[in-house]
């Protein structure tokens, strides 16, 4: 049986540079709002900003452009405009 410390790493994926960059402008607001820059949590700030990284994946692009497509289609076919042209005609 393992006994070992259980950590749970879910930001493995990041830029340092963009974490960085994300902590300076917390710093910027921070003392904007006239707070002192001591009080400031930024380890919670670091942990906050590798962990909000967005990833689409192509293939979600590809199924939701697919998808729009034949929406589009289906609004745009002459069954739909001639079903409301003969429901509302005079």
């Amino acid at each position: 049986m393992w006994r070992g410390k259980a950590t749970l790493n879910v930001c493995c994926c990041y830029v340092q540079s963009d974490v960085d960059r994300f902590v300076e402008i917390a710093e910027q607001l921070w003392t904007t709002l006239g707070h002192d820059v001591d009080q400031l949590d930024v380890n919670l700030i670091r942990q906050f900003g590798s962990c909000a990284a967005g990833q689409l994946c192509p293939m979600h692009a590809v199924i939701g452009g697919i998808a729009a497509q034949e929406i589009l289609k289906v609004l745009s076919s002459s069954v739909l405009t001639t079903a409301v042209d003969d429901r509302y005609a005079p």
